[in-house]
């Protein structure tokens, strides 16, 4: 879940926030099956690679339009 907010200060500037991942969940964003021994060495035994979802991030910013 991502939010999203603004505020005028101005008819030419505003204040805007966002968060992305709100919940901070856990997931991946990508995965396949493949050979993990051969490119990780021989303790690495699990066939399965996948790519982590973005963590929990904000920002703040200012707009201003001329």
């Amino acid at each position: 879940m991502n939010l999203s907010s603004s505020y005028a200060l101005h008819r030419r500037a505003r204040v805007v926030a966002r968060v992305t991942n709100v919940f901070d969940a856990d997931y991946a964003t990508f995965g396949l099956l493949g050979e993990a021994d051969e490119v990780l060495g021989d303790e690495f035994d699990s066939p399965r690679f996948h790519s982590p979802g973005a963590p929990r991030a904000a920002w703040i910013g200012l707009e201003v339009t001329f």
